[in-house]
């Protein structure tokens, strides 16, 4: 079973153990968990707190700041169990990386999905290119048309949105 990448742990905070961590999930994602895996073991949560998009955690495997000091930098995962059950027309983003990207209209061959970026108002899909380039497309309504894990992701090209593409 593969575990999920949610958040990395980026500093201590107090005396007490806490930890900041930077949220790689969504919203209050951490309130609905009991524990989490850290180096391949399970770490319970006894409290969390949100500072903007910081996390910050009390772990049973730190209690004081030298012990939570050890923890810097390292990854926090989740158990595939552990996820939400998705609504209708929703997907996570490891399931929608690698898919093919076509043309919605000419179902022309545009490249695969490498990345998701998640920087700013909406997520911008990476998307690797036979002659080694990237293209990055908005994925919102307007340019995202289908996603099938059959098919793949089909998008509105618009003149200057893929080089090769008018």
């Amino acid at each position: 079973m593969e575990n999920i990448k949610i958040g990395k742990i980026v500093s201590s905070v107090g005396l007490r153990g806490e930890v900041n961590v930077y949220n790689y999930s969504y919203g209050n994602r951490f309130d609905s968990l009991d524990s989490v895996i850290i180096d391949g073991s399970e770490a319970k949560i006894q409290n969390v707190r949100y500072r903007k998009n910081i996390v910050i955690l009390k772990l049973n495997i730190a209690n004081n700041r030298n012990e939570a000091d050890i923890l810097k930098n390292k990854d926090i995962y989740i158990t595939e169990e552990d996820l939400p059950a998705l609504g209708q027309d929703e997907f996570f983003i490891k399931d929608i990386i690698g898919l093919k990207v076509i043309n919605g209209e000419t179902n022309a061959y545009i490249g695969v999905l490498e990345d998701v970026l998640q920087n700013g108002p909406q997520d911008i899909y990476s998307i690797k290119r036979d002659n080694g380039e990237t293209a990055l497309i908005p994925a919102v309504k307007d340019f995202i048309m289908d996603i099938s894990f059959t098919e793949g992701i089909k998008v509105k090209v618009i003149p200057g949105l893929i080089d090769d593409e008018d």
